[in-house]
């Protein structure tokens, strides 16, 4: 668990001193105490010091290419005596400015009793991570840009540690970016662009992208002689990423970042040029942006304003050779599990040990993270165990209560940490976490809510909701409404996610696949279509809509197990469709009902098809071949087959299979509920206890329970050992829809009352 050192430096000058607010935090916990100390002035003139460093490094030896579009093409005088003396300068200038920062940041004597304190303090929470694995990071939060350009990690107090200290920019001001929900990635996107390359060698930079990123898809922005600004819009608007990376030729003017994307000089970019599409990026999931040229502050101060969460730039001009290696050794040790943090301290040592800091003195200062507080450090993917998983879960709880700003965000924290219990009970790390809140709550005389049977009310959609459906993950819920809208929820704090528009008719089902990348949903009247959607971006992709002359409404929805095949079920044509999910492709059209299809179901084994109709009559299917395997009666009494419709009215509206796929359940509009048998086909339990219609069962996961939902506004819990209902739930109109989360601790439920109900069974 990394330390995080905020010094915030307010107002003063290098002649009078700065004032300074010291807070310190465990990564993923509350900070600090704020505390207010004094840094004293200098003695010389630091600015004048570092400006002539800044020209002496600036002036190299003849040959040496930068990454900065003014430096093309610059020399100097010929002759090794030359080139020597000016090395030799730059060195000097350089130890000089770090000399005199170190003098500066050590009067710790001499009756600056307030910066002895601060520096102390600094001292004290060093010396406990020292020999420890435990990374510090210091965050440098200023407006001064000077203080920005400072050899921070030469001052002796971090230098001479032995604990891991990385020094980082922070913005003066910030804010968290509400962003699109996303499911876990197993490979990091990076939109990659390679600018003007004048005088430089950007294969380098390509080749280590390729070559050295497991868990990585890079995508490079074709090379394009001009126009690369609708280039970029396209691919910033239209792909969701990760990291955007830039290597070229840079600059800073007219208090502007400007990057080249071409060798025309008058075409530039700017953060500002590019901003609604930055902003959507961000909103999408951008974590990090690296500018591998030149002169990169300027951009990271654009890019800050739009609160992304990190950023990696050279501070100063860069030579071609520097920013190659750095690149190298960042992407190995990034890409291994090493932290971004780390990733930069240990590059900044290869980086000196390699002798670069001999050659171009000031080297190692170049790369710097600046750093959105607000917002967690972008991790490398990797394979996850469980464990890994559960870490990471509580990581991201314990940086919403960093920046937990209110009782409601504690109260919605302590929400989140309960379900998180529920999947890992008696986890200490968890539990402590919970009592801390649950203790910070009642100091502010805030009772704590006790978890209760019935959790939640989520309210949003404006028409019946006619189905609902948890996610793999167990953590979003899906929910389907004739308002033509499908909501994304979180399942642990009622949050409103996401509202995914589309479809022109009431959507009647929602259905995740088993691998949570695909989200189906179904329509009726006008639409009729069965849409996919992108479960990482929302974003649709693909509709499957069949060749029939009239506009059929489809009622249900199933997917394979193995995500491969969708069923569906029809109202118009009274069919069943079998859909190949890969190609989109009609592969079967199922007829044998006479009224329409309100119900289907596809078993465990991913070979066998239910369906039930407004005739009465529940059919069982042979997936593959698309034939007709046994005719079941639904509820109620009367007559096999397609006569039946005439003598009774018993259509069935719901059916599910058990987790075995032993067991079918199906409900209808009359009582009682039925299970089937599957191997002959003969009713092995009724379960008896609504009082009207039934339009929805659901197993849950174990196959111990059946949930249903009925017209009588009830929601009955089985125990299918004795077939008896354990526990009786409601909603103020008829229940549609119910289901079971993965662990089954919990079951949704939507009804025609316009709300869905969460209950921690």
């Amino acid at each position: 668990m990394a330390k995080l050192i905020f010094l915030k430096v307010n107002r003063g000058s290098f002649e009078q001193g700065f004032d300074v607010t010291f807070q310190m935090a465990k990564e993923g916990q509350s900070f600090s105490a704020v505390k207010d100390y004094k840094l004293p002035g200098a003695s010389t003139d630091i600015t004048k010091i570092y400006e002539q460093w800044r020209t002496d490094y600036s002036s190299l030896q003849r040959g040496i290419f930068w990454r900065n579009k003014e430096r093309v093409g610059r020399q100097i005088g010929s002759g090794s005596n030359n080139v020597t003396q000016i090395k030799e300068n730059c060195r000097h200038s350089y130890q000089d400015l770090v000399n005199n920062v170190q003098a500066w940041l050590n009067q710790y004597g001499n009756g600056n009793i307030e910066f002895s304190k601060f520096r102390d303090r600094l001292l004290q929470e060093l010396g406990d991570s020292k020999g420890k694995k435990e990374e510090v990071r210091v965050f440098i939060q200023t407006k001064d840009r000077l203080l920005n350009k400072l050899p921070w990690h030469e001052w002796s107090i971090f230098s001479e540690s032995r604990a891991k200290v990385e020094i980082a920019l922070s913005p003066p001001d910030f804010d968290r970016v509400e962003r699109e929900i996303v499911t876990d990635k197993t490979k990091l996107k990076i939109l990659a662009i390679l600018g003007d390359r004048e005088g430089i060698d950007l294969e380098q930079d390509r080749a280590f992208l390729t070559e050295e990123l497991p868990g990585a898809e890079v995508s490079f922005l074709p090379e394009v002689p001009e126009n690369s600004r609708q280039i970029v819009s396209d691919y910033l608007w239209n792909e969701d990423w990760d990291i955007l990376f830039f290597a070229g030729h840079s600059s800073s003017e007219d208090a502007k970042g400007r990057i080249y994307t071409n060798k025309n000089k008058n075409e530039y970019l700017t953060v500002d040029k590019l901003k609604p599409g930055l902003e959507n990026a961000i909103e999408r999931g951008l974590k990090l942006a690296i500018f591998n040229s030149c002169d990169g502050l300027q951009l990271a101060y654009d890019l800050a304003k739009l609160n992304i969460p990190q950023i990696i730039v050279m501070r100063e001009p860069v030579p071609d050779r520097v920013a190659q290696r750095f690149l190298k050794h960042f992407l190995r040790a990034f890409s291994s599990g090493e932290s971004l943090y780390q990733s930069v301290w240990k590059t900044r040592g290869i980086l000196q040990t390699e002798g670069l800091e001999d050659e171009f003195p000031g080297a190692s200062l170049l790369p710097i993270v600046c750093q959105n507080p607000a917002e967690v450090s972008l991790v490398w993917p990797k394979q996850q165990t469980s464990q890994d998983k559960r870490n990471e879960e509580l990581a991201g709880l314990r940086q919403k209560l960093l920046v937990a700003k209110s009782i409601r965000d504690l109260q919605d924290i302590l929400l989140r940490v309960e379900f998180f219990l529920s999947k890992y009970p008696k986890y200490p790390e968890g539990e402590l976490l919970k009592y801390d809140l649950e203790k910070a709550l009642e100091q502010d005389n805030i009772k704590v809510k006790k978890t209760e049977q019935f959790t939640g009310i989520l309210k949003g959609h404006s028409d019946i909701i006619k189905s609902v459906a948890v996610h793999p993950n167990g953590e979003i819920i899906a929910s389907g409404s004739l308002d033509q809208t499908i909501k994304l929820w979180h399942l642990a704090t009622g949050e409103l996610l996401h509202t995914i528009t589309g479809h022109s008719g009431g959507v009647t089902c929602v259905a995740f696949s088993s691998n949570g990348q695909i989200l189906a949903s179904s329509s009726a009247n006008p639409d009729g279509t069965i849409k996919l959607w992108d479960t990482e971006t929302w974003k649709l992709k693909g509709t499957l809509k069949g060749d029939d002359w009239v506009v059929l409404s489809v009622w249900s929805i199933a997917i394979s197990p193995d995500g491969k095949t969708l069923v569906s079920g029809h109202h118009a044509d009274s069919t069943v469709k079998v859909w190949n999910l890969e190609t989109g492709e009609l592969r079967h059209t199922l007829r044998g009902h006479v009224w329409a299809v309100h119900c289907v179901a596809i078993n465990h084994d991913g070979q066998t098809i239910a369906s039930g109709s407004f005739d009465s009559n529940i059919k069982i299917w042979n997936a593959y071949t698309g034939r007709q395997i046994r005719n079941l009666n639904g509820p109620g009494e009367g007559p096999v087959g397609w006569t039946r419709s005439f003598f009774s009215d018993n259509s069935v509206y719901s059916v599910a299979f058990s987790p075995d796929g032993q067991t079918l359940a199906s409900g209808g509009v009359k009582q009682p509920i039925k299970l089937w048998r599957l191997s002959s086909g003969e009713v092995k339990t009724t379960l008896i206890g609504h009082t009207d219609d039934v339009y929805s069962v659901a197993f849950s996961p174990d196959g111990k329970l059946l949930a249903s939902g009925s017209a009588d506004r009830t929601i009955r819990i089985w125990d299918l050992f004795t077939g008896e209902p354990i526990d009786t739930l409601g909603h103020s109109d008829t229940v549609s829809s119910v289901a079971f989360s993965p662990d089954g601790q919990t079951l949704v439920s939507g009804s025609n009352d316009m709300t869905i109900k969460i209950w921690h069974l």
